[in-house]
Formats: C-alpha cells, sequence, structure tokens
C-alpha cells in the first residue's frame, strides 16, 4: 500500500476463528462487539504514545511537518476481513505533506539514499527506526491486552448462555 507503513507488532489470529468470533459478538451483542473493538485499539495506545514522543524528538527544526505529521498518521487497526485479520499498529502518510510522503517508510530505515534539494547530488541520511524498537518495548503489555479484550468478550458471551 502506497503511504503506508506497517509495524513489526501484530497479533493475528486463526483467520476463520477471528471472524467468525467477532460476527458472533456483534450478532449476539452489538454494543459488546463495539467496547471489544475499541479495547482491541486501546491496546496500542501506550504504545503510539511513546512512538510519537520518539518521533517529535528527532534532529533538526521540524519545519517540514514530516514528523508531525507522522505521528498524527499513528494508530491502532483491527482487521477483520477476508484477507487480513488481528490487530496491529500501523503509520499512515495521509498528515505527512505532499511531497514528503515517502518520508513515513524512509525515516523508519537506518539509512536511505535521497537528492539534495535543489542540486543533482544525492547523499546517504541516518534514519530514525522508532517503529520496531519502541513496539518492543510494548509488545507483552499489548499481547495481554489484546487478549485480555477477547477473553472478556467471550466471558460475557458465556454468561448469558
Amino acid at each position: 500500500m502506497t503511504g503506508v507503513a506497517e509495524s513489526d507488532f501484530r497479533v493475528e489470529f486463526d483467520p476463520a476463528m477471528f471472524r467468525g468470533f467477532m460476527a458472533a459478538m456483534k450478532t449476539f451483542e452489538p454494543s459488546l462487539a463495539t467496547a471489544t473493538r475499541r479495547r482491541l485499539r486501546q491496546a496500542g495506545a501506550e504504545t503510539i504514545d511513546d512512538m510519537k514522543r520518539v518521533v517529535a524528538s528527532g534532529p533538526g527544526r521540524g519545519r517540514t511537518g514530516v514528523r508531525a505529521g507522522i505521528a498524527a498518521g499513528l494508530s491502532t487497526a483491527v482487521a477483520t476481513g477476508t484477507r487480513q485479520q488481528g490487530v496491529r499498529i500501523r503509520g499512515t502518510a495521509a498528515k505527512i505533506p505532499e511531497g514528503h510522503k515517502p518520508m513515513l517508510r524512509l525515516q523508519n530505515k537506518v539509512s536511505f539514499r535521497h537528492r539534495v534539494f535543489g542540486a543533482d547530488t544525492w547523499v546517504v541520511q541516518t534514519g530514525r527506526p522508532f517503529f520496531g524498537s519502541v513496539i518492543k518495548r510494548h509488545e507483552d503489555e499489548m499481547v495481554e491486552a489484546v487478549w485480555s479484550a477477547l477473553e472478556d468478550a467471550y466471558k460475557a458471551m458465556e454468561a448469558t448462555r
């Protein structure tokens, strides 16, 4: 996908089981499904806040809006489609200024090549790989939050049977 950077964090499930559970929850009690999806998205909230702090603390003066755009595009997504299922943290380039959108992927690399503005000279620049290292620090708590949300939903469904 253009303009989307995937993270190293992804909780995946058996596709048919996860999709079936989420659909059953929606049929059983739509408000339970809504609350569970909200909790699944919240599983990465602290990690995203930490990622935003790392992005904001980057070098330079930040006049181009790239760092603010990267930070604004970070979110936790819950996928229940036929091709993708699970919970993941992702970043989109939607809020990054035009002409700078590739920076979402480039900033997450150890280094990258680019042309110097206004010249025909190419240089290697050090990136700021913030996705992997920050997510790794929060991985256990995120996995626990995902499982807790799903277990609580299952228990709520079981309690009314």
